[in-house]
């Protein structure tokens, strides 16, 4: 609340605002104050503290290839300050515009805060909406005050492979250049995109494809996924060996997913595909639960799937909001004598697919 108020006081014209080296100091110095203090402060000092704060925080943000987050323990006092984690972002953010306009972080932040909308267009609560709107009204004036007038271009290599003409805030354009094209090219290629003209031009790079090996390895980039099996009836139906898995044919098998994300993450799906040798049966279990020393940013978030879907080939389950731990579990029995390969099981958010994780592939083998 002293935070605030020294924000309060800056916003007004009393920056540097007074006492906020003795506020920093109440609330624990630069290590242990709350992360939302630290941006409150940010707002309202200037020169070296300014820089100090600045770079305690970008300390305490989690980053993905699209959005970068503050990590905000969810206290016992939150409730009473009117925290939210989005109202922090948007606080960070407006410190930065103010700070550091040419802050890298602040794109990322932005998206973030984008990102954290519910159905509605709104985010969680009147504070988060209050200053989520102050902070993206506040970067339209410091990055967008020139409307686009420009043309775009990108080049690989010696080739032209995008070119558009932007006048005025219009919807995005999108470009699709063929695997097989890309894979005649010898060699790296540099990839150049140019803008002539003035205004802004954002853009995002993405590259789909379909792998040709069997065999894949554990990955993390933003979610870690674990999986297991396990016997339901018998404790002799499931066991684990060298090659993978060994199930009895008839026997009821549970499967267990675990995602962990250490920051908030949007719009979440979870999908687990089967070996053939499988059928589902139901979900067993979709609650959520928490762990000693996880992320705490999860006062203002569902705590359990919002959607699931059983299919022949496996399980679904999705999340508007996941932060921290978050497990499913579901039934299936083993129909067909075989063996068979599990594909991984995967984390993604559905809009920014590069944040992602998975399992590694596994052996089945259904035997009599």
């Amino acid at each position: 609340l002293l935070a605030h108020g020294a924000f309060v006081r800056a916003v007004l014209g009393a920056k540097p605002a007074p006492r906020v080296a003795g506020i920093l100091e109440r609330a624990g110095g630069l290590a242990e104050a709350h992360p939302e203090t630290l941006a409150w402060l940010a707002g309202a000092a200037d020169g070296d503290a300014q820089d100090r704060l600045l770079t305690a925080l970008g300390n305490r943000i989690t980053v993905t290839a699209r959005a970068a987050h503050l990590i905000s323990p969810a206290d016992g006092a939150a409730p009473w300050v009117l925290h939210g984690n989005h109202r922090a972002d948007a606080i960070l953010l407006l410190s930065l515009l103010e700070a550091r306009p040419g802050d890298t972080l602040i794109e990322p932040l932005l998206e973030g805060l984008l990102a954290g909308r519910r159905a509605t267009g709104a985010w969680a609560h009147t504070q988060e909406n209050a200053w989520a709107l102050l902070a993206l009204a506040r970067y339209a004036e410091v990055k967008e005050a020139t409307p686009p007038r420009f043309d775009g271009r990108a080049w690989l290599g010696p080739a032209l492979v995008a070119a558009e003409t932007f006048s005025g805030r219009q919807g995005p354009r999108a470009t699709r250049v063929p695997m097989a094209w890309l894979s005649r090219q010898d060699g790296l290629r540099a990839l150049v995109l140019a803008r002539e003209g003035e205004g802004r031009l954002y853009y995002r790079l993405g590259l789909e494809f379909a792998r040709e090996e069997l065999e894949v390895e554990s990955l993390a980039r933003g979610f870690t996924v674990k999986r297991s099996y396990e016997s339901v009836d018998d404790s002799d139906d499931v066991l684990r060996t060298e090659e993978g898995w060994r199930v009895r044919a008839g026997a009821r098998v549970r499967i267990r997913l675990e995602v962990v994300s250490p920051g908030p993450r949007h719009h979440v799906a979870l999908v687990d595909r089967l070996p053939a040798g499988l059928e589902p049966l139901h979900a067993e279990d979709a609650s959520h639960e928490e762990v000693e020393g996880s992320d705490r940013r999860l006062l203002w978030l569902p705590k359990t799937w919002d959607h699931q879907n059983l299919r022949d080939t496996g399980a679904e389950a999705f999340a508007v909001g996941l932060a921290g731990v978050r497990r499913y579990t579901y039934l299936a029995r083993a129909t067909a004598t075989g063996r068979f390969r599990a594909p991984p099981a995967r984390a993604e958010e559905m809009y920014a697919p590069e944040t992602f994780g998975r399992t590694r592939s596994e052996i089945v083998v259904v035997h009599e």
